[in-house]
């Protein structure tokens, strides 16, 4: 009986669990902040905000590290000082990646959609009562 008890007991999470949470969440927000600025492609944040151990009073720094992934055409200058608007003491890399591709499937999309539209009325067609 007090196997199941202690089965069914919920999880609460450490201190140090929470703040892990909290940091991933920082973490996504920044990451969509960064994408909005004009030339970034994609962007890769780590925050981890200073933490006191309640247990032990032991304390560790707040530290962030940023990546991003820029077009080659990009105002390297302007995103860096952008980024360190948002983030002003981060670590920061910022690399050059491949030009966006471009979009050329969406004809092809289009002629495909035709064809099963087409497919679908043969075959609405073919089924329907007649009487």
């Amino acid at each position: 009986m007090l196997f199941a008890l202690v089965a069914c007991a919920p999880d609460i999470p450490s201190p140090r669990e929470r703040a892990a949470t909290s940091d991933l969440g920082a973490d996504v927000a920044l990451e969509r902040q960064l994408t909005a600025i004009p030339g970034v492609t994609a962007a890769h944040a780590a925050l981890h905000t200073a933490f006191r151990d309640p247990l032990t009073a032991a304390t560790s720094p707040a530290a962030a590290s940023v990546l991003l992934v820029i077009a080659p055409d990009a105002d390297r200058a302007a995103i860096t000082v952008a980024t360190h608007q948002l983030a002003p003491t981060a670590t920061l890399a910022i690399v050059s990646g491949p030009a966006p591709p471009s979009s050329s499937h969406k004809p092809v999309a289009i002629a495909a959609l035709l064809v099963v539209l087409a497919a679908a009325g043969v075959v609405a067609w073919r089924t329907r009562p007649t009487a």
